[in-house]
């Protein structure tokens, strides 16, 4: 994989906060991706660095939340594609 352009960025933030602002969201049992999607959004706006994105990872309290979150900073790196993100759903 090849690390993300700044177009590639910014239209996955916009496809990301698009997701954020599905009712579905807003549910209980949707609490882990959400937060998950909101962290990684952040990591996307600020284009974090490892140490600082590993430890707002840490930050959230479940692995789905953290793990979501962590896919965020693979695909800032050029690890994973858009689509692995673009990928996950909310239940309901």
């Amino acid at each position: 994989m090849n690390t993300p352009n700044e177009q590639e960025i910014h239209l996955l933030i916009d496809r990301v906060s698009e997701r954020l602002e599905d009712p579905r969201s807003s549910e209980i049992c949707n609490k882990d991706v959400k937060d998950g999607f909101t962290i990684g959004r952040e990591i996307l706006m600020s284009r974090m660095k490892e140490t600082e994105a590993y430890s707002t990872i840490a930050s959230l309290s479940s692995v789905r939340s953290r793990s979501i979150a962590m896919l965020f900073y693979s695909f800032v790196i050029g690890d994973v594609d858009a689509q692995a993100i673009i990928g996950i759903e909310f239940i309901i």
